[in-house]
């Protein structure tokens, strides 16, 4: 795979990009592990654990992709898996686009998903309880598997302009591919919801410097109270930012933007251009910052990590250990089919669905093995008041210091 692409007297983005591909399977696969293992045995249930399943098993199962990928390519036998180009497509080559697809809506979902639940905890705190409970969880965390699952069928029925344009050798036309429906559906899903991320990226740190200068002018908040909310913020940007940065080229190339700009526009054709030749290199990358920032934005996951061996252990069911070995033997049955090719189609369609049921059954029953409430917050476990409480603190402040002005003046 990559001796077939280098020529040392002219390196290219293919290149840079294989090379990286050969690479980042080994510090993902450790971090991977490691977030997986803490969340198992060491980190009480709360939303944080939660949310670091639903981001790991996926970025751990696009790993071992990964992996299968490079050892294909040293063997030669990856003709069909990247994104397809031309007209020779085979039922493999959708297969690996929904792979890569799924694996990025899926952290844009999830992504929202916490941003969303930040933002509420601060400024509707009542609203953040009731929806604190595991059958709403639950809802919504399915709801954000869900989408990226229908995007990603969506998007592999589509065709890709951009891999037309810039990896195929038939050349390309605008003009003799009419614009399908499923080409508007996910133009508008990449765009809204690269919209919606920052949107609610800006308006939850805004919220977050409001309600620390809030209660700070009303003399409310101690000093732990400070360190925490600046921990909190200091969280949200560790964790969002550096990740949402390699879904700009995804959220800008999409295929409405060659219906749009027929014309060459310079700029559009670089981002495009790095979008398609680099998208493992953006998406293997994404997944390995988004890994990685679960261990040092969570606080529960950053004081398992360094206080691991006083950490209590915590037990988990017999049930749900076997569930993960379904997990894996289910994995490893659909991986070695795709690889060989030896069944029809549907049958490798019904073994996909097998997995992401298993997949689903195994974090349902690691919520439901547990409290009905989620004992433990977002990031660094910040106790929360409901507004009624808010509010009264702040009147008998306000009060107090009505209190003390009244007594200065006399």
């Amino acid at each position: 795979m990559l001796s077939r692409y280098v020529d040392y007297s002219h390196i290219s983005l293919t290149v840079v990009n294989q090379i990286i591909s050969y690479i980042t399977p080994f510090p993902l696969t450790v971090v991977n592990l490691i977030v997986i293992w803490l969340s198992w045995r060491k980190v009480l249930p709360c939303l944080s654990r939660t949310f670091a399943i639903n981001i790991t098993i996926p970025s751990f199962g696009y790993n071992l992709y990964l992996i299968m990928l490079n050892i294909l390519g040293v063997l030669k036998m990856d003709e069909h898996f990247g994104f397809r180009s031309g007209n020779d497509t085979i039922f493999l080559d959708y297969v690996t686009d929904f792979v890569l697809y799924y694996f990025t809506y899926a952290y844009r979902t999830l992504a929202i998903l916490i941003i969303l639940l930040t933002y509420l905890s601060f400024t509707r705190p009542t609203v953040y309880q009731r929806v604190n409970n595991t059958r709403e969880m639950i809802m919504m965390f399915a709801g954000s598997h869900s989408l990226a699952l229908l995007c990603s069928l969506a998007a592999t029925a589509a065709p890709n302009r951009a891999s037309q344009k810039y990896l195929s050798k038939e050349g390309y036309d605008a003009d003799s591919t009419p614009i399908s429906p499923f080409e508007v559906v996910t133009g508008l899903v990449d765009s809204l919801t690269f919209v919606v991320l920052v949107a609610l990226y800006i308006t939850s740190i805004k919220a977050i410097i409001s309600f620390k200068r809030r209660n700070a002018k009303l003399g409310i908040s101690s000093a732990a109270k400070q360190r925490r909310l600046q921990a909190l913020l200091y969280a949200t940007l560790v964790f969002i930012t550096p990740p949402s940065i390699f879904l700009i080229p995804n959220s800008v190339c999409i295929n409405l933007t060659f219906v749009v700009f027929t014309n060459p526009v310079p700029v559009l054709d670089q981002i495009c251009e790095v979008k398609i030749e680099m998208f493992a290199t953006l998406l293997s990358m994404r997944l390995l910052l988004a890994s990685s920032m679960l261990l040092v934005a969570f606080g529960d996951y950053r004081r398992a990590l360094v206080n691991y061996k006083t950490v209590k252990k915590r037990p988990t069911g017999k049930v749900v250990d076997i569930g993960v070995v379904v997990l894996a033997i289910v994995s490893a049955i659909f991986v070695s089919i795709v690889v060989m090719q030896i069944v029809h189609k549907t049958v490798v369609i019904t073994i996909a669905c097998m997995w992401t049921a298993c997949f689903t059954v195994v974090i349902f029953m690691r919520m439901h093995k547990n409290a009905k409430k989620v004992p433990c917050d977002l990031l660094e476990n910040y106790d929360y008041t409901c507004d009624r409480e808010l509010d009264k603190e702040r009147r008998m402040a306000l009060q107090k210091e009505k209190e003390q002005q009244r007594m200065n003046r006399n």
